[in-house]
């Protein structure tokens, strides 16, 4: 994911440290919106690497945030710029 140049790079684990089960990752893939450019399944299932240039509505962050624990490999925030923008620049 980082050779790949994304601004934002999050891996997700459960909190127990148990493989990501049928149940988890529908919860994954209905708070993560389809524009996000890169998703694996990692450590033999354990955890979820998620790769893009798409910033996760706050909202569907937060619901990830609850329920599984979070690393962030971002980029710091003065090296992404603005993001999620379909403004026309002419």
């Amino acid at each position: 994911m980082r050779t790949a140049d994304f601004n934002f790079i999050y891996v997700f684990r459960r909190r127990d440290g148990a493989v990501l089960d049928a149940e988890d990752r529908a919860f994954m893939s209905g708070n993560i919106p389809f524009e996000i450019n890169r998703k694996i399944l990692s450590d033999a299932g354990h955890a979820l690497v998620i790769g893009s240039n798409f910033r996760i509505p706050p909202e569907n962050f937060a619901a990830l945030k609850e329920r599984f624990s979070f690393q962030n490999f971002s980029k710091p925030e003065s090296e992404v710029g603005p993001t999620n923008s379909n403004t026309s620049t002419n």
